[in-house]
């Protein structure tokens, strides 16, 4: 029997992997644009707010990024059938429950009157409400698996769909919180690009930010970083923190071109 299991559904190892690996990003993505116009922009958020806001948005993120990248806590392949549906029906469980614990937070981005941080709060919003649903869908389905007859085919095309959804979920996630940087910036004055950069916060809360973005992702920026040298795949949260990282911890222009090439 286990040999069977490992051919038949666990030997399906990169179909799996996709279920519960979170969704990677290519080397050919586009970084996700962080342009926005200055009439987008609401009221005008001072300092502490904006060091707030981008404080919370780090926290979802890496609890976002935290729970796809949870394994079962098993060190060992399931040696039957019934053994890995328990494992990905337990996962996809506490995976939809902690995404559905974080969507108060998400919808309190959504209600900003500031119009960068709305379309950071939507982008979330929607790609992880596409998080829960695929969530549901593979449940369901994990639910109806009998066991001593799986249905291989059908089962690699919900794992499939599965990886679908998460594809479709992190690109709107992308698309919404990479817009975060523009908070960070005086939009309209960014047309000089040289001497300083227009900041709207001062260096020691720039500072501050990056500190807090390497005590949540640090270690798991430089693993990131070292597979995409391997595989030129990009974890999407982690592409997301490369880019805060980038919109925050220069000083001039030169410098980012110079450094950031």
């Amino acid at each position: 029997m286990n040999t069977s299991v490992k051919n038949v559904l666990v030997g399906a190892g990169v179909i799996v992997a996709l279920a519960f690996g979170g969704y990677a990003l290519t080397g050919s993505e586009d970084k996700a644009s962080t342009k926005s116009e200055p009439s987008s922009l609401g009221k005008e958020l001072t300092e502490e707010e904006i060091t707030n806001i981008t404080k919370e948005v780090l926290q979802i993120l890496s609890i976002l990024y935290f729970v796809t990248q949870e394994t079962t806590g098993s060190n060992t392949e399931p040696d039957s059938v019934s053994e890995l549906i328990v494992q990905m029906t337990t996962e996809s469980l506490k995976d939809k429950r902690d995404l559905e614990d974080l969507i108060p937070r998400v919808q309190k981005l959504v209600e900003s009157k500031d119009k960068v941080v709305n379309v950071v709060g939507l982008g979330l919003f929607v790609g992880m409400q596409e998080l829960i649903q695929a969530d549901g869908i593979l449940i369901e389905h994990l639910r109806t698996v009998d066991p001593s007859n799986p249905n291989l085919a059908e089962f690699q095309y919900q794992i499939s769909s599965f990886g679908a959804s998460q594809k479709s979920a992190f690109k709107n996630i992308s698309m919404g919180a990479g817009q975060l940087p523009a908070i960070f910036w005086k939009l309209s004055e960014l047309e000089s690009k040289t001497g300083p950069i227009p900041y709207r916060i001062s260096a020691s809360s720039r500072q501050n930010l990056l500190s807090e973005i390497d005590r949540l992702f640090g270690e798991d920026l430089k693993k990131d970083e070292i597979n995409h040298d391997l595989t030129g795949n990009r974890n999407a949260v982690l592409f997301i923190i490369q880019n805060y990282i980038d919109g925050l911890k220069f000083r001039t222009y030169e410098e980012a071109n110079t450094l950031g090439n």
